[in-house]
């Protein structure tokens, strides 16, 4: 099976795996790998070329920049989550060894995913993840810009936001939904494309190929329902005010705002953001379930 194998080498290193371990289990499972390293230059050139899979083995910002770039017929892509909060992997139901991931690939069945699409002060982009704004992205952007180690990332994230939520300020977003407006005195604004942000932290329960984005909402009379919730773990859906939609207009002002794995400072002035779904965008590799029966099988 031809495979592009895409891996940041920068991921994976304290478990050993290397490019040359990465390689040979894709050799025991058949697969006929080219490598390639997530930074180089031309990568949506090498991602153009004949595939039958693509493999992504990095965190959700590897994965993120991969899945951006496909092309409209790119084949399915499998995620090897060699990252910290591995959001992207958990929404998909992928957990487990790099060696048994690729083992198994043929097991797994191609699915929709959607990808989000954002029009704001840096152009046109898309994401994978979600944009959100006030108290996740503070958090995450306060820990972003320090010296963590990977291992410490989650706890300590964990623990800046549950120290914010004794000072922040509510803010007021001029936010649409499909045209219907948004609460305005919130601590935050979460439109996901997949039900993990942040800290590894599960804000919602929907699905990244429905064609929909969920918005999570939280008012201030949430702080302790808040605080509870984070410091059990966050394992289950949070106490949220969550909305589905297809498209989200807002005006961004006075607060924080992160686009994935992005962090901004408040702007200097309001400014328009206007987010779209892009359904079904790309597909990638999960476990069957009864909506994806067939899986994935080599091209004779």
């Amino acid at each position: 099976m031809r495979t592009t194998f895409l891996h940041n080498p920068a991921k994976g290193v304290d478990r050993g795996l290397t490019r040359e371990r990465l390689l040979a289990f894709a050799d025991e499972a058949g697969l006929d790998a080219e490598w390639h390293h997530t930074k180089e230059e031309g990568l949506e050139a090498v991602l153009r070329r004949p595939a039958d899979l693509v493999v992504v083995a990095g965190g959700d910002g590897t994965v993120g920049d991969v899945l951006t770039r496909l092309p409209e017929d790119a084949p399915p892509v499998l995620i090897l989550p060699l990252g910290t909060a591995n959001n992207v992997a958990h929404a998909l139901g992928l957990g487990g060894e790099p060696e048994a991931l690729i083992r198994d690939c043929r097991r797994l069945c191609p699915r929709p995913f959607d990808l989000g699409l954002i029009r704001g002060p840096w152009g046109e982009r898309r994401f994978v993840e979600g944009i959100g704004l006030g108290l996740l992205a503070r958090a995450a952007g306060d820990v972003n810009a320090r010296s963590v180690a990977s291992r410490d990332k989650i706890p300590t994230g964990r623990r800046r936001l549950a120290d914010l939520l004794e000072t922040v300020r509510p803010f007021a977003p001029d936010a649409r939904l499909d045209g219907a407006p948004l609460p305005r005195d919130v601590l935050l604004v979460e439109c996901l494309n997949i039900p993990f942000a942040g800290p590894a932290l599960r804000l919602t329960g929907g699905d990244p190929g429905d064609g929909l984005f969920e918005v999570a909402l939280a008012g201030p009379m949430l702080r302790g329902d808040l605080r509870a919730w984070i410091e059990g773990g966050a394992e289950v859906e949070a106490p949220l005010d969550v909305r589905r939609g297809r498209r989200l207009v807002l005006v961004w002002s006075g607060t924080h705002l992160h686009l994935d794995d992005h962090f901004f400072d408040p702007p200097p002035a309001p400014t328009r953001i206007e987010v779209e779904v892009l359904p079904g965008a790309v597909r990638v590799l999960a476990p069957p379930s009864q909506e994806s029966p067939r899986c994935l099988s080599p091209k004779p």
